[in-house]
């Protein structure tokens, strides 16, 4: 089962057995000893040819001819969209439970994504409201639910302090006290809204503390709550708990997926190089000593009618050159050990050795590609780019 579904590894530390199919099993016969510069060595059981990216696979999957890397980019891309879709059919009951709420129904202008945000299924909150006492009527509303609990009421008397809504030693003197206020405020809990009136009333009893009060400047400020029902509540609750277990799930299938994803990279990652041709495969970095260089620059380079007197370039000579003396050389090698052509073509029944070698058509080198070690003259260049910025010439100088 689990060789079917590959990312259970991800799961069950599952190592899937890794069978190198790029060896053929090893037999007396074929470990024979063979002599290279007067040095005796036991060759290497033969390798099973790799097949080329080429054919049928290219037509079923034109990148494959691209490498590895692109291939499993492609993947992953696949693997993330398909994954996200899925975890999108996920989130649906979620985005059915928001767009349900009626928050936002009275918001004029919005976008068209709002309604399907958390906030749209309602909320309670604290509300204060505030007018002039000069106006005589005060608005209180609710943005969601109904009017609950009345926390504070008062006067502020002074315009400097007219958005405090609680009561402190600046207003706690103005604090109403006629009986009709606490009254008619009490008479609107459960409300959506309530228009609190006090025209050619009083808000104190006896007009004491009046004419001190309410002025031209004073504002009465009321500072109350906004509540949902509790069947409401409870049935937010459970949506938004379900909301919360499922974006749980996805958390840890999506982290399930990335695992699987790395470990199965991994594997395959190693399948497709034993079983595939690539440029690996034909691909040796050596270095060139600076000495050798030089030689070859005033030996071969500028030789009489040599590469500099046909204005060739010193790195596409060198590389000419290379492409050259490694096509001939190792021609020359194939040509002298017929047996390393078994190594790629294998020996058939009835076939001499050397039938076999001339199959081999030959070393062609792809390209040449030279790094240069210049370190340091790169991090000069860099120390000496930073002086310039910042203006320091005599730095700069001394970085030169």
């Amino acid at each position: 089962m689990r060789e079917a579904f590959e990312w259970l590894g991800a799961v069950t530390c599952y190592k899937k057995a890794q069978v190198d199919d790029n060896y053929a099993p090893v037999s007396e016969e074929k470990n024979k000893k063979v002599v290279i510069n007067g040095k005796e060595i036991v060759k290497k059981a033969p390798r099973k040819k790799k097949n080329p990216i080429s054919g049928d696979a290219i037509k079923t999957s034109p990148i494959n001819q691209l490498g590895f890397g692109i291939v499993a980019y492609v993947n992953i891309l696949w693997t993330l969209i398909w994954t996200f879709a899925l975890y999108t059919i996920f989130l649906l009951p979620v985005m059915m439970f928001f767009s349900e709420g009626t928050a936002y129904s009275d918001v004029l202008v919005k976008s068209s994504y709002l309604d399907g945000y958390l906030g749209n299924m309602g909320y309670s909150s604290v509300q204060c409201a505030s007018i002039p006492t000069n106006v005589d009527r005060l608005s209180l509303a609710c943005p969601y639910g109904t009017i609950g609990e009345f926390l504070d009421y008062g006067i502020n008397p002074l315009i400097d302090n007219k958005n405090t809504c609680v009561n402190n030693d600046s207003n706690s003197m103005c604090k109403p006290d006629a009986d009709f206020v606490m009254e008619s405020l009490l008479s609107s809990v459960g409300d959506p809204d309530h228009l609190f009136t006090f025209e050619n009333k009083s808000l104190f009893k006896d007009n004491t503390g009046k004419a001190a009060c309410d002025t031209m400047q004073s504002t009465l400020f009321v500072q109350f709550t906004c509540t949902q029902e509790a069947a409401s509540q409870e049935l937010k609750y459970n949506q938004v708990a379900l909301a919360v277990t499922i974006g749980v799930l996805i958390c840890i299938l999506f982290t399930v997926s990335i695992r699987a994803m790395y470990q199965g990279g991994k594997i395959t990652q190693i399948e497709w190089d034993v079983t595939t041709v690539t440029a690996g495969d034909f691909s040796v970095e050596f270095t060139i000593q600076g000495a050798k260089y030089e030689a070859w620059k005033q030996d071969v380079y500028r030789a009489p009618n040599g590469y500099f007197e046909n204005n060739h370039a010193p790195a596409a000579a060198l590389k000419q050159h290379l492409k050259k003396e490694i096509e001939t050389n190792l021609d020359k090698w194939v040509d002298h050990n017929s047996w390393a052509a078994e190594e790629l073509y294998g020996k058939a029944k009835n076939t001499t050795t050397s039938a076999v070698a001339r199959k081999y058509g030959g070393t062609k080198v792809a390209d040449i590609v030279f790094s240069f070690n210049n370190s340091r003259l790169i991090s000069a260049l860099r120390a000496r780019g930073g002086t310039i910025a910042a203006q320091d010439f005599d730095a700069m100088r001394a970085e030169e």
